[in-house]
């Protein structure tokens, strides 16, 4: 039994080994049926949901094991209006006189044509144990840590204050959430207030 033992962690030990896994969701959102009432606001339709995971894990002769997870979610908001200038002289002034055809013209509009804004969310985690291959000594390195986790917020709204006056507003925050050093586990950081509550709380604030 311990050769067998033996002969398993060798055999181990001189493999490239990788595992990969998968699942994404792209641009999942519920499409408005044709002949439908006209689009609100509010409407479920206008939300699009994404969501990658992937994950990797790799040992070989120099790595004990590498362990990387990359999280993606993003949830994007996207709603256009057909809403008609305001000629607030156009129905007053009958006359075709130049002179009057300045006023006679004038519009306005205060409802923005198109209002969108999108929030990614991304953090990445690796975790590397190194192989100890040097005979005699049995010291084993600590593992590392290598993470980030960062969130995107853009904005965009698209405004025709009149036929000949349009303005395209659009904005970017970028933000980074701190972690605890090494894994992230219910360890305590202070009483009664462990690392996932520390990521949560910067992720909150």
């Amino acid at each position: 039994e311990k050769q067998k033992h033996y002969q398993d962690s060798i055999k181990r030990a001189v493999q490239d080994y990788t595992l990969r896994k998968s699942i994404n969701f792209t641009n999942v959102r519920k499409t408005k049926m044709s002949g439908s009432a006209k689009s609100h606001v509010y409407d479920i339709e206008n939300f699009n949901f994404s969501y990658v995971y992937n994950e990797t894990f790799r040992r070989n002769f120099s790595i004990d094991y590498r362990t990387e997870k990359t999280h993606m979610g993003a949830i994007g908001y996207n709603f256009s209006t057909q809403v008609k200038p305001i000629v607030p002289f156009g129905s007053i002034i009958k006359g075709k006189s130049n002179y009057l055809k300045m006023i006679k013209d004038l519009n306005f509009n205060f409802v923005p044509s198109s209002f969108s804004f999108r929030t990614d969310v991304n953090r990445a985690y690796s975790e590397t144990q190194l192989r100890n291959n040097t005979p005699g000594i049995f010291y084993l390195q600590p593992p590392t840590y290598d993470k980030s986790f960062t969130m995107n917020r853009m904005y965009d709204i698209k405004l025709d204050l009149a036929r000949s006056i349009k303005i395209d507003f659009n904005a970017t925050a970028n933000a980074r959430v701190d972690e605890p050093q090494g894994i992230i586990d219910d360890t305590e950081v202070r009483p009664g207030f462990s690392k996932r509550d520390s990521v949560l709380d910067n992720f909150l604030s």
